[in-house]
């Protein structure tokens, strides 16, 4: 059995590095033996999971992780691999800084003016929450802001509060929630999160092992089309190094993003691969790596100094050292930019480092909208890094059009979908994607993965909505 993957993100690497384990060994005359080909059209795996060079001397570390930042404990697909290949996750303490000024802030460290303002509507928030462990397969397909109109929560609230909270899965579900829910300031907890280690250096590790497995590795090659043979078999049309090839495989992996699906496909595409796959919905982002101290603390409060009269009895036991941020965008409720301090986030940096001379990376969304962008107040002589990227939106209409019909093209025509859009903008969902993808290529979900109750759910709860089955 031939295979080839498109995609070397997380989802294509875990696909083929889970194929290529379970069959790695067998021969053309074993039963069961398979080919895997994985076509990445940069020249590096990794997808969006990105690292950049920055200077040692002056900033205390020679890398920063520009885009795909950590992951909660639910991550154990991640963490798994990174240990697999002789690196680790370490674990930090997610404190945030929502807003900004007496009438605007709240953190999840301790009470503010804004979170005793706003009580009445926490309170209520806290018996939705409960109901939501039984609607919430009605409810999750709402937009929030109809969620919060039918229940009749205050603007302040939606506005101030939980839309800016949506990107932290504040939640019912004990596998992916991070908080815990507080009467008085909404969030109770200071969860644990895990910063990931150099993320260029892990890909490279896991392109060598993939190779070491037998994996056929494309880089700098892009599939330009594909046929679906009457025999079942598919033709795969590439380039690679300037060369035009055509390869017959026999089961075909998509994990790249929807849109270059149905670019891919062309004429070949079905009506149902068109209509599932085309309402995803993809935003044009960019994220500014900077070290413009005086922006954040205009948007952001950075420090205990910065809250002192805001906060006055906050306690004194509590040092307010946040890593990441949120600016609500006035007058455009749910509109958002997002801020994390990375000398506090990643651990290659000094954390007793001075906040006058951290790193920072602020993420503006939806380029045609960036008329309400904050972005040309950075300095530009203190900007490191720019880069623009495509950034899944969370539309009630991706889950309602594409998640809940994935599963019924998954596996039709020998073709298969992975990679975080499925579900959700994760880079553990994206591995978990990849796995599913491998399974119902009969590979070996991993032993050890196994006995491990979070991750055994995770993927079997996977499995169950995007290809209908129970693994």
């Amino acid at each position: 059995m031939r295979i080839v993957i498109i995609g070397g993100g997380a989802a294509g690497c875990a696909c083929a590095s889970l194929l290529a384990k379970t069959f790695k060994g067998r021969t053309s005359a074993d039963r069961g033996a398979a080919e895997v080909l994985l076509f990445e059209k940069n020249e590096v795996l990794g997808g969006q999971a990105t690292s950049i060079d920055i200077d040692a001397k002056q900033y205390g570390a020679s890398f920063l992780n520009d885009g795909v930042q950590g992951g909660s404990p639910a991550f154990k697909h991640t963490f798994r691999q990174f240990r697999a290949l002789g690196l680790e996750e370490k674990e930090v303490e997610l404190k945030i800084s929502f807003g900004h000024g007496r009438d605007g802030f709240w953190t999840n460290m301790f009470e503010t003016p804004l979170t005793r303002t706003l009580k009445t509507d926490i309170k209520r928030f806290g018996t939705l929450l409960t109901w939501m462990r039984f609607i919430e397969p009605i409810l999750g397909l709402l937009p929030i802001w109809i969620i919060m109109n039918l229940f009749r929560f205050s603007k302040d609230f939606g506005a101030r509060m939980v839309y800016p909270l949506m990107a932290l899965f504040l939640g019912t579900d004990p596998l992916m929630k991070l908080w815990e829910y507080d009467p008085n300031r909404l969030l109770g907890s200071v969860p644990k999160m895990y910063a990931f280690p150099e993320l260029r250096e892990f890909y490279r590790r896991w392109m060598r092992d993939l190779e070491e497995d037998d994996v056929q590795i494309y880089v700098n090659s892009s599939v330009s089309r594909i046929r679906y043979q009457t025999n079942g078999r598919i033709e795969v049309g590439y380039i690679h190094n300037d060369q035009q090839s055509t390869i017959t495989v026999d089961q075909l992996v998509f994990a790249c993003e929807p849109s270059s699906i149905i670019e891919i496909l062309g004429d070949q595409a079905s009506w149902m691969q068109r209509k599932i796959l085309g309402n995803v919905p993809y935003f044009h982002d960019v994220s500014v790596t900077h070290t413009d101290v005086d922006y954040m603390r205009k948007y952001y409060h950075l420090d205990s100094d910065s809250v002192e009269d805001i906060a006055p009895d906050m306690p004194m036991s509590s040092k307010f050292d946040p890593m990441y941020f949120i600016h609500p965008v006035d007058d455009h409720p749910g509109k958002v930019e997002m801020s994390f301090d990375c000398t506090r986030y990643q651990p290659q940096f000094n954390s007793h480092t001075p906040v006058d001379r951290h790193i920072f990376q602020t993420i503006f969304l939806n380029k045609s909208e960036q008329e309400l962008w904050t972005k040309d107040e950075i300095n530009k002589d203190k900007i490191l890094y720019e880069k623009w990227w495509w950034q899944l939106g969370h539309r009630w209409s991706h889950y309602a059009r594409t998640v809940l019909f994935l599963a019924s093209i998954n596996g039709r025509r020998n073709t298969y979908y992975a990679g975080s859009w499925t579900l959700v903008n994760m880079h553990e969902m994206a591995i978990v994607s990849g796995i599913a993808c491998a399974i119902r290529l009969g590979a070996e979900y991993p032993q050890d993965l196994n006995g491990d109750p979070s991750a055994s759910k995770l993927l079997r709860l996977y499995m169950l909505l995007a290809h209908w089955r129970w693994k």
